[in-house]
């Protein structure tokens, strides 16, 4: 049954007037897919950086492997599809091994495949979120595997609670290792390609390991929106800058501009230009020298190659981490 509950919470509770079947208006006032542009106005992944904000005097060092996408299976369900098992994986390897349920069943294609890991030469996040029919039910997973068609789904969740969430919610939890969402942030097809701008925070992952996250124990690890770190962060989280935590805003400083860096092709403007807009939280560690930039795996063929994508590069280390955003005073407060 579609959940109703949205319609009756009122205009001065719900500025963006989400319907019941999902659809919100835009700025101009007309409708659109809220599975495209989720969230309510006010989250994390909607807010731009605003006017007060405090910027670091440090950034990201340059990565040796330069930038890549970290591919986000996002899948919309219907009513005809199956209802499927959620087992727990096996283990970072070998993932369809699991044999234990974590005790939830989702709607997904029974055609859907979603690959295992088997050796340490290939080992990616696989994160998948799934909308279900209702409209509104969102499901996210790390390290998804699917090995048969019709058969269980494997994946790891970071706090049970994080695992099923609402498309017309705040959208800060999900299935990321700072427990943040792998939704909000994820860039969709035709961002890159066309003409109107990405309208939203971005969604990057670091090396954690030499001078980027700052490490500790328990809540020392993290900062607020994240709920978590790695489980390994006290041993290999060896930043130097406390600002820098895993769950951080970044954003690029008032006064950078695209000739300032030398940065020319399309589809690094865009990115440039969203991440002065809007900048990025640091969702996730990336396990090698490398910036990863999340991006729905149906628009892998848009991310920026070449020059491009060295430009890319070079904007990810002119970030600065936007030290006074908060709960109160998200992307730094004031106006945007």
């Amino acid at each position: 049954m579609r959940r109703t509950w949205l319609c009756v919470l009122g205009v001065a509770a719900l500025l963006l007037a989400v319907s019941c079947d999902g659809i919100a208006p835009g700025s101009d006032g007309a409708a659109h897919d809220s599975w495209q542009r989720p969230f309510t106005r006010a989250s994390i992944w909607n807010t731009k950086v605003g006017s007060g904000a405090q910027f670091s005097s440090a950034g990201p060092r340059p990565a040796a492997n330069g930038v890549y996408p970290d591919p986000v299976h996002l899948i919309r369900a219907t009513a005809s599809d199956p209802e499927v098992t959620i087992m727990q994986a096996g283990g970072w390897f070998n993932r369809c091994s699991g044999t234990k349920s974590i005790g939830l069943k989702v709607r997904i294609p029974a055609s859907l495949l979603i690959g295992d890991v088997t050796s340490r030469d290939s080992q990616p996040n696989s994160h998948l979120v799934v909308l279900q029919p209702d409209g509104h039910t969102i499901v996210q997973l790390a390290a998804a595997a699917r090995c048969n068609s019709g058969g269980p789904l494997f994946g790891y969740s970071y706090g049970f609670g994080n695992v099923v969430s609402d498309l017309s919610g705040d959208g800060r939890f999900g299935s990321h290792a700072s427990q943040l969402s792998t939704l909000g942030g994820a860039i969709r097809p035709g961002e890159l390609t066309s003409a109107a701008p990405i309208s939203h925070a971005l969604d990057l992952e670091f090396w954690e390991f030499d001078n980027y996250y700052y490490g500790g124990s328990g809540a020392g690890c993290y900062r607020w929106p994240a709920n978590s770190c790695d489980s390994y962060a006290a041993a290999m989280y060896r930043g130097t800058n406390p600002d820098f935590k895993i769950g951080a805003l970044l954003a690029i400083p008032p006064g950078v501009t695209p000739e300032s860096l030398g940065i020319t092709t399309a589809a690094a403007l865009k990115i440039f230009q969203a991440l002065k807009d809007y900048g990025g939280y640091a969702t996730e560690s990336t396990a090698w020298s490398a910036f990863n930039i999340s991006i729905d795996a149906a628009a892998l063929g848009e991310f920026p190659e070449g020059t491009a994508r060295d430009e890319v590069s070079r904007i990810m280390t002119a970030l600065r981490v936007v030290t006074n955003n908060g709960p109160k005073t998200v992307g730094g407060g004031t106006a945007p």
